[in-house]
């Protein structure tokens, strides 16, 4: 059960995140308290620090927006516990993957549920959370800047990876990993620029590697989530 101190801690994350009126609060603690009771022993931070951040990734993916204050936080708490049920990685791990991601994913086009499902594979395959989402907030710019260059890489034309980049963004970084990795030179090609990045090139190629060959494994979970 949560504590008053810890309730109050909820409340004081919904006037740091801006949010008004007192339904929209009442509905942000509540959804706020559902996560931090079943996932709280998992989550590091304070309530109000674990609740500040679930606010700031529903509001990154626009799921405040889209199911409310309340709806988009219960959304990433229920994506995060049946990942977390029904893999090896922690919602810790996914948590903190979501976290670091959200930014530049939602500007991407990749949904919130597969962010924390690419979270859930690099944890279950033992990869650096820290380490996947520096080489993934490195790669996704590159490969908009230089998509002629990954193009070659993945094996396609510019505009057929460039259409696949906007509408499909995972499978654009499946395919760069994938024609790296069985390409001769291809994936030393990639870490090397990773690199240049202040990507280490060592654990670089190991997010790379997981990237060709588990991407199906994890993210196909979310497609038997209840929405």
């Amino acid at each position: 059960r949560t504590s008053v101190t810890e309730l109050q801690q909820l409340a004081s994350a919904a006037g740091r995140l801006g949010i008004e009126g007192k339904a929209n609060i009442i509905g942000f603690v509540e959804a706020a308290d559902k996560v931090f009771v079943a996932l709280g022993d998992d989550l590091e931070g304070t309530a109000e620090e674990i609740a500040t951040n679930l606010g700031k990734i529903s509001s990154q993916f626009g799921l405040e927006a889209e199911f409310g204050v309340g709806g988009g936080i219960e959304r990433v708490g229920s994506v995060m516990n049946e990942l977390a049920a029904n893999s090896k990685a922690s919602a810790g791990a996914i948590f903190e993957f979501t976290n670091r991601m959200a930014g530049l994913a939602s500007v991407a086009g990749i949904a919130q549920e597969d962010v924390q499902a690419l979270g859930a594979l690099f944890d279950s395959t033992g990869q650096s959370i820290e380490v996947a989402a520096t080489t993934l907030n490195t790669l996704l710019p590159a490969l908009s800047e230089d998509q002629e260059r990954f193009a070659a890489v993945a094996g396609m034309t510019a505009e057929a990876f460039g259409r696949m980049l906007k509408d499909a963004p995972i499978e654009a970084l499946k395919a760069v990993a994938v024609g790296a990795q069985s390409s001769e030179g291809g994936l030393d090609g990639l870490v090397a620029t990773l690199g240049d990045f202040g990507v280490e090139s060592a654990r670089a190629a190991g997010i790379v590697g997981v990237l060709a060959s588990n991407t199906d494994e994890v993210i196909s979970i979310t497609s038997s989530l209840y929405w």
